[in-house]
C-alpha cells in the first residue's frame, strides 16, 4: 500500500531550506522560501515531463500545470520545433 510522505510545517520547510542555503557554497541574498523551491522543482520537472509535474505538484488538472508553467511550455515547444527543423 502507498504511504505518502508525511507533511511538515511551513516553518520546518523554511528551516530546512535556510540550513541548505547555509551549507552550500553559493552566496544567497536571503534563504530560499518553500514556494520558490516548489516553483523551481516544478519548472525542472515540467521541462522534462509535464504530466509528472502535474502529479508531483498535485494539480487536479493538467491545464493548471500548463498555465503555471506557460513560459516553460513555450520554451519546450520552441526547442522541440528547433530539434525537428535542425536548428537546435
Amino acid at each position: 500500500m502507498f504511504s505518502p510522505t508525511p507533511s511538515i510545517t511551513t516553518q520546518s520547510a523554511r528551516n530546512i531550506l535556510a540550513d541548505l542555503c547555509e551549507w552550500s557554497d553559493y552566496e544567497f541574498e536571503e534563504p530560499l522560501k518553500p514556494h520558490g523551491a516548489r516553483r523551481g522543482l516544478g519548472r525542472e520537472i515540467y521541462r522534462e515531463n509535464p504530466q509528472l509535474a502535474q502529479d508531483i505538484l498535485r494539480h487536479k488538472s493538467i491545464e493548471t500545470t500548463h498555465e503555471g508553467y506557460a513560459q516553460e511550455a513555450a520554451k519546450r515547444t520552441r526547442d522541440e520545433a528547433n530539434d525537428i527543423i535542425g536548428g537546435g
